[in-house]
């Protein structure tokens, strides 16, 4: 009888455990209750999410906690990164202008507000930013490569070729060129 419950106590007991992942998840606040937490439990929320790979509840819980901390060039990173993760490439390109003006070296902004110009059809704006997004062998060629759009979008064909001809880095570049 004593190992006959100390076995049904045991499954019980793990049923238990095993249901209480999706009783948290099912409780825990929905990414439109992030607003509720305190700017370090979003922050915290937000980084949890991140670990989760839920790029949309990271997005909008590090957005909470930026709206506590607008200057904060850590945080409005983070938020742009996420946002960039979710999808929300609206809210990434208004993050994005707040980082280059207190970040004038940050190349994926700049990268990314590059891409924006060239979808306007704003080539001189999209060559100045993509100009700025340049380092690294990955930046480097999509730099160019974007830059080159610009300028054939521009009608400055000599420049495209141009652009694409001094590009130089690794081997593997010349499939792109």
């Amino acid at each position: 009888m004593k190992i006959f419950l100390h076995r049904s106590f045991t499954v019980i007991a793990a049923a238990t455990l095993w249901s209480i992942p999706g009783a948290i998840a099912a409780q825990a606040p929905g990414a439109h209750d992030a607003s509720h937490f305190s700017p370090s439990g979003s922050y915290l929320a937000a980084r949890q999410a991140n670990l989760d790979r839920d790029a949309e509840a990271a997005a909008s819980y590090f957005r909470a906690a930026l709206r506590s901390d607008q200057r904060n060039p850590e945080l409005l990173e983070q938020t742009f990164y996420s946002m960039l993760a979710a999808g929300d490439i609206n809210e990434a390109v208004r993050l994005g202008e707040r980082l280059v003006q207190l970040d004038h070296n940050n190349r994926n902004a700049h990268l990314v507000l590059g891409v924006r110009s060239l979808k306007q059809k704003q080539w001189k704006d999209a060559r100045a930013h993509l100009s700025q997004a340049m380092h690294g062998p990955v930046n480097d060629l999509m730099g160019a490569l974007l830059s080159a759009w610009a300028a054939y979008g521009a009608n400055d064909v000599k420049g495209a070729v141009d652009t694409i001809d001094k590009l130089g880095g690794p081997e593997w570049y010349g499939i792109f060129k």
